[in-house]
Order: C-alpha cells, then structure tokens, then sequence
C-alpha cells in the first residue's frame, strides 16, 4: 500500500479530517488536499515522511492500552456529597478540607451533575473580588459590568430565595477580602444561599491563624470536616473496576500509592502500560517498581 493509500484509508476509518493531520504533521490543509489528489507542488518526498510518521504515530496510539475510570463512590466522595447537602439544604457555609488527590474534586464535579441549579468556581492564586463575582454573575445570567457593588447587587437579585448553593473549589487560594465578599451572599438579608469551600488543609489553617480577618466568616461556619485518604473498601473497588485481571493485587496497589485517589489511577495506568511494553503479568513486584518512577 502506497502512503497515499495508507493516507486515505486512515481518514476513512477513523473520520479523521484532512485539517487535523494537516495541523498534526506542520502543513496546510491545502497541502494534503493536493496530495490525496496527486497535485501537491513540494518536495513529495519530504512530505510522505511526515505522513508515514504521522501514521505510525496514530497506530502506537491506537493500539497503546488506556483505561477506563468509572466513576467510584468513595468515601471521600460520600464525605463531600454529605456537607453539601446539608450547606444546600440548610444554607450554612460548609468547609471540606483535605490533602491533594483525595478525590475532593471529583467529588465537586458528581455533585454538581446531580444538582445543576449548584454554582462552581474555582479558585486560583489570581482571583480578585470583582473576577470571581464577575463569574458567579454569568452563571446567573446578571450583568457582569460595572463597580464591584453594582455586580454583587444584581447576583443578590437573581439568587435570593432560590435555595441554590455556591461551592468554591481550590478556596485556599482566595483572599480574606474575596472570602468576605462571598460570606454576604449567606446573609440572609442579602442572598442567603448555602456556601460550601472545598481545599487543602492549608484553607482551615488560614482563617484559624488569621480570624480577626477572617470573622465574619469564621463564626458563620456550620460543617467543617477533613476528609482521609482512602479505604480498603474504595482502593479494591478502584482496581476492580479498572483492572478485573489484577482486583487481587488491591493492596498492593493501595499501598504503592498511599491510598491516594489520584495516585491509583496513576499507578493502575502506568501498570498497565508497563506490562503491555514489556509483554509481561502484572504481579506485586511490577506494581512496586512502576510507584518508584511515579510522583507521589
């Protein structure tokens, strides 16, 4: 089979566009067009190795092994889901902290596809007061413009009475003035609405060592719970439903990547691949050795 051949029959199996291998291998769509047609101008040559390593590049892809992660309902998870829905329903400030890779995102995420009237920001050492309530206003279809005053007002409007819930993300990166901003969307003479901040445990630790500017929002937190790495129960049913071949490696696993969700997966993928590579089982002894190349 000629490159070109090999060319067309690639775009028909996969529904590849011309575009993207053009922008894949560094040429204009044009340039491929006039290939498949037999009127390309250049250096032919030079051309069909970067197809020829393009397509070679596609196949590795294609036959490289990749799993798929299924949701788990993890007790970091059930944790999370159990102060949200006591922040929503009651409308209390909740804070969940935790180290990094728990699952305490994923954990935002399902909530919010179970709950889509829930509004979610995420932190990030950039974020100002007037940013976060242009975002939040967006979300509820308010005017983005104008002072920080006028913004906060109209968010008020479109929120108070609704019983929906803001959940920020990443909170240890706001400020004492952002996180003071959004603690009067609580009050009930403003919106009223439930708060839920979700961070590392460094969160916890800056409105304890900095209360004075952080009290009106410190004496107004109803839920405060640390979440832990994971169980028994939620590292067997990680590998299982990821891995069936290797459920009875669990612990190993769980222990390689001290019981840290985002580490599982890692070291589950990474296992995998290792074994495929090298044509050999995944046994105790390669889960060991594939957690030392992995940063955990």
């Amino acid at each position: 089979m000629s490159v070109r051949e090999a060319l067309m029959s690639h775009l028909n199996q996969t529904g590849c566009s011309q575009r993207a291998v053009a922008t894949s291998i560094g040429i204009s769509a044009s340039a491929i067009s006039q290939y498949l047609q037999n009127k390309y101008p250049g250096d032919l040559e030079a051309l069909e190795r970067k197809i020829t390593q393009y397509l070679k590049l596609s196949l590795q892809r294609e036959e490289y092994p990749r799993l798929q992660f299924s949701f788990i309902e993890t007790s970091v998870v059930k944790q999370v889901h159990e102060i949200a829905t006591a922040c929503h329903t009651s409308n209390h400030i909740g804070i969940v902290t935790g180290e990094s890779g728990l699952g305490k995102t994923t954990a935002v995420k399902r909530y919010l596809e179970l709950n889509p009237d829930v509004l979610v920001i995420y932190g990030r050492p950039s974020i100002t007061t007037k940013s976060i309530l242009k975002e939040i206003a967006l979300k509820v279809n308010a005017d983005a413009q104008g002072s920080v005053d006028d913004v906060f007002l109209r968010i008020v409007r479109k929120l108070k009475g609704s019983g929906r819930m803001l959940i920020i993300d990443e909170a240890e990166h706001l400020t004492a003035r952002v996180l003071d901003q959004l603690r009067r969307l609580n009050d009930s003479e403003f919106a009223g609405i439930g708060i839920l901040l979700v961070g590392l445990p460094r969160l916890l630790q800056i409105l304890c060592s900095q209360r004075g500017d952080h009290k009106y929002l410190y004496s107004r937190v109803g839920w405060n719970v640390a979440v832990q790495a994971l169980t028994d129960s939620d590292c067997q049913n990680f590998v299982a439903s990821a891995l069936p071949s290797a459920k009875n490696l669990w612990r190993t696993y769980a222990d390689c990547a001290r019981r840290n969700a985002r580490s599982l997966r890692n070291l589950l993928a990474r296992s995998l691949e290792i074994a495929t590579i090298n044509r050999a089982p995944i046994d105790a002894e390669l889960i060991r050795q594939t957690s030392k190349i992995l940063i955990n």
